[in-house]
């Protein structure tokens, strides 16, 4: 076969782990989440992901599988009709199986194969009578160790904050220091929880079906920050430190994450995702009883990962492998 100079053939957010159907007709993808087998501190990550399929001349795939869920590792079995991917939306990571219609998409609900498989990713023998799977659990819990007045400190001092079979990924210390916020998936999906730590008793703040994440304190511990996928994407949204009063702030189909507040707390930084190009946007009010005003882009050239200097002229991000700071009402960044 010739070499041939390659070509576009679709757009989409974050493609990977295509297969194609037996007859090379169609391909089937995942859209999103690429960290979830490519990633490294964050391999295996509950990210939500779309399984898509492609035909000749689409500029964009069918749902197979969408939803607040992870959905990977297609693979096609023989008849070219039938998928099997790999989802934890009954729980664990376990396999599933569709039935797909090249030209109308999926048929039918898919069928769960397993149960408590906490399955990776998978492939299929040639002769399609063995299947090959990877597995890998995981559990996050938060530790304290004291910060030395001098030298080092030892891990081995640490103490437990948090116990339990869970994953843990983004945490905040209240302002009074007598709070910790915490994102968990103990309940099933990630929510976000608050422990009191004079007695070590967490509280359930969010319940939705949808994954929260990264909650963060606001300077005066009455509110919270954190980000949402409870209408399909990534979005910010604010509530009241005891779970009450839920905001959505951005309504975007691009993905808004890691969000941080300004010291005086009316005004939030986040990373604003659209066609793989991550930029720092702000959102402000007012006051505390004030309407959210629309945002304004900070940066124009990438910025991920913002935090605001605790003076408020400063938000610190990461470009690729550099620190940056970039003023907080706009101008040049410095490295």
């Amino acid at each position: 076969m010739e070499r041939g100079e390659p070509r576009r053939v679709a757009n989409d957010f974050l493609p990977h782990s295509f297969r194609w159907s037996p007859d090379r007709s169609l391909i089937a993808y995942v859209s999103g989440n690429r960290l979830f087998v490519f990633g490294t501190t964050t391999l295996a990550n509950i990210a939500p992901t779309t399984l898509r399929m492609l035909r000749k001349g689409d500029e964009r795939g069918t749902d197979l599988a969408s939803g607040p869920h992870v959905h990977v590792s297609p693979v096609w079995l023989p008849s070219g009709e039938e998928l099997l991917y790999v989802s934890n939306e009954g729980g664990t990571r376990d396999i599933y199986q569709l039935s797909v219609s090249a030209a109308a998409g999926p048929r039918g609900k898919s069928h769960r194969l397993t149960t408590g498989l906490d399955v990776l990713t998978m492939s299929l023998s040639a002769d399609a009578t063995r299947l090959a799977y990877s597995v890998y659990r995981y559990d996050q819990n938060i530790w304290s160790i004291p910060i030395p007045r001098r030298g080092t400190v030892s891990v081995s001092e640490a103490q437990p904050v948090t116990l339990g079979t869970q994953a843990i990924e983004g945490i905040s210390v209240s302002p009074d220091g007598r709070w910790l916020l915490y994102d968990s998936n103990r309940s099933g999906n990630q929510d976000i929880y608050r422990l009191d730590l004079s007695d070590g008793s967490p509280e359930q703040l969010t319940t939705h079906p949808a994954d929260d994440f990264l909650p963060a304190w606001s300077p005066n511990g009455r509110e919270i920050v954190f980000y949402s996928f409870r209408h399909g994407s990534r979005d910010i949204h604010v509530m009241n430190a005891n779970g009450s009063a839920l905001q959505r702030l951005t309504d975007h189909p691009a993905q808004e994450r890691y969000p941080d507040w300004s010291p005086d707390g009316n005004s939030i930084v986040y990373q604003y995702d659209e066609g793989g190009t991550a930029q720092l946007r702000i959102m402000s009010r007012k006051g505390a009883s004030s309407e959210w005003g629309l945002p304004r882009q900070l940066t124009v050239d990438g910025g991920a990962h913002p935090k605001w200097s605790p003076d408020g002229r400063w938000i610190a991000y990461r470009r690729y492998s550099t620190l940056r700071i970039i003023p907080a009402d706009g101008g040049d960044p410095r490295t």
